[in-house]
């Protein structure tokens, strides 16, 4: 073995997802390591191979209703998330009829199967004559694994939705983005 291969390796390691697994290098990027050519600077990979951020695309689909009271109950399923659960509550609706459209931000915890919380807040247009609505879900942070949470989902959402009782509706959702994780913890 060579003097620079044995002091320069990589180990790999399993990360739990869920019921899934995905490799990760203990020593950061592994282009970090390698040596600058003497003539050049180091890459920026190796000045920026020190992140503890790992994004990953991410997939929803949610199931929302309202009971009137603008508390939120959410439930669905969703890549690095599994089947979750959750709970929340409508900040703010404004109904603009000349626009034909309803705005609904809320703010929610789902909770994962493991019990580990993802935050959100939640925003939500809707088309008064169609009832399809263009939502956006931000992460901003969590529990477990999803301390230090952040990203976007951008989706649609299907609305079966009373304008006499704004706070009052189910929405069906698909949407995908990107989650991304503080790997530090």
């Amino acid at each position: 073995m060579s003097q620079f291969a044995a002091t320069h390796r990589v180990r790999l390691q399993l990360e739990h997802l869920e019921d899934r697994c995905t490799p990760s290098a203990l020593l950061g990027d592994p282009s970090a390591h390698a040596p600058a050519h003497l003539d050049k600077p180091p890459a920026l990979a190796a000045v920026a191979g020190d992140t503890h951020e790992h994004t990953v695309p991410i997939q929803l689909s949610a199931h929302i209703t309202s009971d009137g009271s603008g508390a939120l109950s959410l439930s669905g399923v969703g890549s690095h998330l599994g089947r979750w659960t959750g709970q929340g509550f409508v900040d703010n609706v404004a109904i603009d009829p000349v626009a034909d459209r309803v705005a609904v931000s809320a703010t929610a915890t789902l909770i994962a199967a493991n019990g580990d919380q993802l935050f959100v807040s939640v925003s939500v247009s809707v088309n008064l004559t169609t009832r399809l609505a263009d939502e956006t879900i931000t992460f901003t942070g969590g529990t477990g694994r999803f301390a230090g949470a952040s990203g976007s989902v951008s989706g649609v959402c299907t609305t079966n939705w009373d304008p006499a009782s704004p706070l009052t509706f189910e929405c069906d959702s698909q949407g995908s983005g990107t989650l991304v994780l503080d790997n530090s913890r």
